[in-house]
């Protein structure tokens, strides 16, 4: 039986509905391509003119500082100007197991003029000490200084008393020098 020609006319006629022509004819199929760039070309041009404007803030921009390099600190207020050697009192921890070390430091700050009371001539808590560190209370870091030079210590080796130091020694010691190996060779 042969299909009968109404049918297949249908059929003609469904499938060009549903299926865009890519004749000449058709029109719309070109256009997209020229609208989705035409759009996107907006899109950045709206954005870039409110990053320029700033986004409508109505907070002024802040301005940034320029660097500046400070001096070093002078002496201030708070800064003791040196005592006498013989006015401040030294206090020498043994940081080692060496025995006596803590003693021959001692008497070589106390004949160059500092007090050094025999009774805060001591142990430190820990005895692995490698390096002598010298350390003062507040406002005797030139007096550390001095110390250190007496026993050879550099000045990268002066630093403020810390709480624990403080206590062991009562609190009476401006300068507390916790002796390390390295004062066993001197």
């Amino acid at each position: 039986m042969p299909p009968r020609p109404a049918a297949a006319a249908a059929r003609a006629q469904a499938a060009s509905a549903t299926v865009p022509s890519r004749g000449r004819g058709g029109g719309g199929g070109v256009r997209w391509p020229i609208v989705a760039v035409a759009v996107a070309l907006l899109a950045l041009i709206v954005v870039g003119v409110v990053v320029l404007a700033g986004g409508g803030d109505d907070e002024p921009a802040a301005t940034q500082e320029p660097n500046v390099v400070a001096p070093p600190p002078s002496r201030s207020a708070q800064d003791e100007p040196p005592r006498p050697r013989g006015e401040t009192t030294v206090a020498v921890l043994n940081g080692t197991t060496v025995n006596g070390l803590a003693k021959r430091t001692a008497a070589k700050i106390e004949g160059a003029g500092f007090d050094v009371p025999a009774d805060l001539v001591t142990d430190a808590v820990e005895q692995n000490r490698s390096a002598t560190i010298v350390m003062f209370a507040e406002g005797a870091r030139d007096e550390a200084l001095e110390v250190a030079k007496v026993i050879g210590v550099g000045r990268d080796a002066v630093d403020v008393l810390d709480t624990s130091t403080r206590t062991l020694t009562q609190g009476r010691a401006r300068v507390v020098v916790t002796v390390g190996a390295d004062q066993s060779q001197q």
